[in-house]
């Protein structure tokens, strides 16, 4: 907290950088995880690809109109 509050900015790096040095000499947790996303796509949409970070490249993506005009 004192950081935000600190203008001069020699200072404030100072702070910053004991905290780092108290966080990574404490370090109680080191978080670890792993998340699962499932994703389920209609035959017709084409370029959706899905990464590890469940971003998705919107521009890419369109749908098929060929398989659209078919009954499933």
């Amino acid at each position: 907290e004192k950081s935000n509050l600190e203008t001069d900015e020699a200072k404030r790096y100072k702070l910053l950088s004991e905290a780092e040095t108290y966080l990574l000499e404490q370090q109680p947790v080191i978080p670890l995880f792993i998340s699962a996303t499932a994703m389920l796509c209609k035959p017709y949409i084409k370029n959706l690809v899905p990464n590890s970070s469940v971003q998705i490249n919107w521009r890419e993506v369109y749908i098929d109109d060929k398989i659209t005009a078919q009954s499933f």
